[in-house]
Formats: structure tokens, sequence, C-alpha cells
């Protein structure tokens, strides 16, 4: 089967190099023509060139600047693109679809205003005659991990769960790469998605040298507001006791292979938002997520300290150390009351 990979990044890359190990045809989009030229010509992925790690790419995996030659003939289109981009390329896909194929998000977060996750947002620009479902591909998994061929195991989630175990099926192979089905798909996007904002304030506790047993608090605190939000929106509970919730949270926030929890750390040096994303040259896709996050515990009057202090930190309008004040200055409560 010919699969699109929309997204030369590190995560795009990865993810075709496990299609193209499934024995898949795989071409790869990418805007930047160094991201095409290194996949065609270099055969390695251009982000981790970077940070000095190269890891090679099948020479069978084709990059391409024409979005046009990538859709042409494909079954599967994999959405991997920063979540604030993916409602205006999934525009510029839609021109090119000629008939109905699965589109597949593998991007985590929530749009601010909308509160659409990433597979609501394809929805909302492809019609149905042409995205016959969306589905979330989502769990905890690094890319640097994955190129290597380490085991990992992760969720493919749609309401169509026939189609759920169709990107299963697409995805899954019998050496490191495990796929479960999941019919939860809000669940497991609320999870990927809210994650990283937790993963943020892990890195700030590291460069405070806090220790285990507050990453521990924080782990789980974390997971009990990401779990107030995600029922209130319609979610099931146990999804975020899964991959895509624990599973994700647990290792976004103890990696230091995560973006957000090295962009933690330049939090808690002092550096800004804006002097973060300019320094790494990468997208946080936590400091997005929380300004939806908030918008979302407003509204369903959830009870969610660590996502409301973490926005008031990145607006400039609290210190880092009056965030860990406030956060120990709440009145005593119940562990499993969220009121």
């Amino acid at each position: 089967m010919k699969v699109a990979v929309i997204g030369a990044g590190a995560w795009g890359s990865a993810l075709a190099q496990v299609l193209d190990d499934n024995g898949h045809t795989v071409v790869v989009w990418s805007h930047s023509e160094a991201e095409v030229k290194h996949i065609n010509q270099e055969h390695t992925i251009s982000v981790l060139n970077a940070k000095k790690i190269k890891h090679q790419l099948s020479d069978t995996i084709v990059a391409t600047q024409s979005l046009e030659e990538a859709i042409i003939d494909a079954e599967f289109i994999l959405f991997v693109v920063p979540s604030f981009a993916l409602r205006q390329v999934a525009k510029q896909v839609k021109n090119f679809l000629s008939k109905p194929v699965i589109c597949i998000s593998a991007t985590k977060g929530i749009e601010k205003g909308t509160h659409c996750l990433m597979s609501e947002i394809i929805q909302d620009v492809i019609p149905p005659e042409l995205c016959r479902a969306a589905v979330a591909l989502t769990g905890p998994s690094h890319a640097e991990e994955v190129i290597q061929r380490k085991i990992t195991a992760i969720v493919s989630a749609c309401e169509d769960l026939s189609a759920a175990t169709e990107v299963q099926k697409l995805f899954n192979n019998n050496t490191y790469f495990r796929v479960y089905a999941n019919h939860d798909r809000k669940g497991a996007e609320l999870g990927g998605a809210l994650k990283n904002i937790i993963a943020v304030i892990s890195g700030m506790l590291t460069e405070y040298q806090l220790g285990d047993n507050a990453r521990a608090a924080l782990i789980t605190r974390g997971l009990f507001e990401m779990t107030k939000i995600g029922v209130a929106s319609g979610a099931e509970e146990r999804t975020f006791a899964g991959l895509a919730g624990l599973g994700d949270l647990i290792v976004t926030t103890t990696s230091v292979h995560s973006r957000n929890f090295q962009a933690g750390v330049l939090l808690a040096q002092g550096l800004s938002v804006s002097e973060i994303e300019e320094k790494t040259k990468a997208t946080i896709e936590g400091f997005h997520a929380v300004h939806a996050a908030l918008e979302i515990v407003t509204e369903k009057e959830v009870y969610a300290p660590l996502i409301e202090l973490l926005y008031q930190l990145i607006q400039e309008e609290i210190t880092p150390q009056i965030m860990l004040d406030k956060l120990f200055d709440r009145e005593m409560k119940d562990e499993f009351i969220n009121m």
C-alpha cells in the first residue's frame, strides 16, 4: 500500500521507516528543500542530524516538495505536522485528493479557540467523501528510539473501530512496533496533548533538582488533571490509565528526548517562550496546548492547578518561584475530590 507522510520531521521520518519496514510504499512530503534533500540523498533525518545523531533511513523512502506527487494513489494520508499548521496543511491536501482515503493524525495538540483535536480538524476540513475515517496514532514514543527499532507500543484510536484496526495493521509489526486499537479517539488525543503540559513542568523540576519524590507527585497529580479534563470533555476515564494517557505521560515527563521536558528546563533557567522556541528551533506543543487546555478547564469548571499555574507562568504573570509557592499554598484537600 502507498502511504503519504505529510511532514518530514523526526517523528514523521521515524513513522515512515516503520511503514517501509512493514513493506509499504512511502512518500514523505515537506515544504523544506533541506529536509527533502536529507531523505533523498543522505537518507537521514535532518532534525536529528542537527543534534549530531545520524540515523539512517531506507533508500526506498522517497521525499518530495510536491503535495500532489506525495498524495497521488495513496490509500492512507499520515499527518505529522505541528498542531498550529495542521488546519492549513489539511486544506492543501484536500485539493489533491481524488478518492476516499483514511487520514491518520500523529500530531498531538488542541486547537486554541475551537478546542478541536487534530483528527477533528482533519474531519472539519476534508469532507467524508474524501476522508472515510480520521484515526489518531498516539502513545509513548520518541522518534530517536523508534528509528533505532527499539520496542514501542502505541494506540490507533477511532470511533470507527474497523478504521482503527486498518491503521493498527498498517503499522504493527512483530519485531519492535506494537499497535493497540482503541475506540476512544477523544480520550487518546486529549492524553497526547495534555501530557505535554505536564512534561514542561517536569523539566522545571529537573532544573531545580527537586528529586524523584516531586516527579512522582507531578506525574500522579498531572494524570489526575488530565483524566478530569478528559471525562468532562466526554472521553472515557480508562483511556487515561492506558498507553495514550499514563504511558505517554511517563515517557514524556522522564526522558531527555522530550522537547517539552527540555523546554521546561530552559523555562526554569529564566528564558521566555519565544526565546526557548528560537533556541531549540522546535515547536513546543506544551506551550500551545496550555492555552486551549485552560479554556477547557474554565469552561468545564475542572480543578487543574498545574495547568492554570503553567499558563500564568508562560504568560509572564508569575515567576517560577511564585508558581511553586502557589502549588503549596493551596488549601488541603481530599486526594480524589476535584473541587
